[in-house]
């Protein structure tokens, strides 16, 4: 499970935009079928090129926005996380009792 909802928050993002590519894909075959049936620059579709250069932009932001999710690291923990960080406290708290416990018999 995910202990940190920026974990969560970068998983959903990357898998997203792993899948917008992917579609974006069949832009770029189509493009490189033309090209290479053609010789004339006139007959590129500009719309398509436009979009090509939008959607590449679009996903060096995401990156970029991935990479500083990464960096930065927003506080804020799920419910699983929280509940697995007080189960660990409490052991420990229950291992230094019994330490002291230890002591004050000896």
């Amino acid at each position: 499970m995910f202990r940190y909802y920026w974990v969560l928050l970068k998983l959903l993002i990357t898998i997203r935009a792993t899948f917008l590519l992917m579609v974006h894909t069949q832009a770029i075959d189509m493009l490189a079928s033309i090209a290479a049936k053609t010789l004339v620059l006139a007959a590129y579709p500009w719309g398509m090129q436009l979009k090509l250069v939008v959607t590449s932009g679009a996903t060096l932001v995401v990156l970029i926005m991935l990479a500083g999710l990464a960096v930065y690291k927003p506080r804020g923990m799920t419910p699983y996380g929280q509940r697995k960080q007080d189960e660990r406290g409490k052991g420990i708290a229950d291992r230094l009792g019994t330490r002291d416990r230890a002591r004050t018999q000896r």
